[in-house]
């Protein structure tokens, strides 16, 4: 990216959420677990200060898409969209096809240990992030 373009964007520095989840231990992950079912994960709105807002569920292997509405863009309103997901599929099916949440680094996805954890305290999923200015890395869904 050039410097002219690169100085329009704010520098987020890296928070303890992304310890462990970052693009390149996704990678080692898949690479260790090259069965795991990837959905990546995203949000879609008309601008940043106004409602609603969608956020996406892409099954990469299946090419299904999965929206919810919400009001709110915040972490806790991502973490009861996945907890949604997994009321809808059931506990059975969420752990058989959403090994990994794949996304980016918005605010709104920073509640990546809860997202990970289950209501009843046993792992359900893995969270990782791609890296910055790097829509690519989850481009089924971009």
């Amino acid at each position: 990216m050039p410097k002219k373009d690169a100085e329009k964007y704010k520098k987020r520095n890296d928070y303890k959420y992304l310890k462990g989840r970052l693009y390149s231990d996704y990678l080692l992950y898949m690479k260790e677990n090259p069965h795991a079912e990837v959905v990546e994960m995203d949000t879609v709105y008309n601008s940043i200060g106004d409602g609603p807002f969608l956020q996406t569920f892409k099954f990469v292997k299946y090419g299904f898409l999965f929206a919810i509405l919400h009001s709110e863009i915040t972490a806790d309103s991502m973490l009861n969209g996945v907890r949604l997901l997994e009321a809808i599929l059931g506990e059975e099916l969420f752990l058989k096809y959403v090994n990994v949440l794949l996304t980016d680094r918005g605010h709104e996805f920073s509640a990546a240990n809860e997202m990970e954890i289950g209501e009843n305290g046993i792992l359900r999923t893995r969270v990782f992030y791609c890296n910055p200015m790097s829509p690519g890395q989850k481009g089924s869904l971009e």
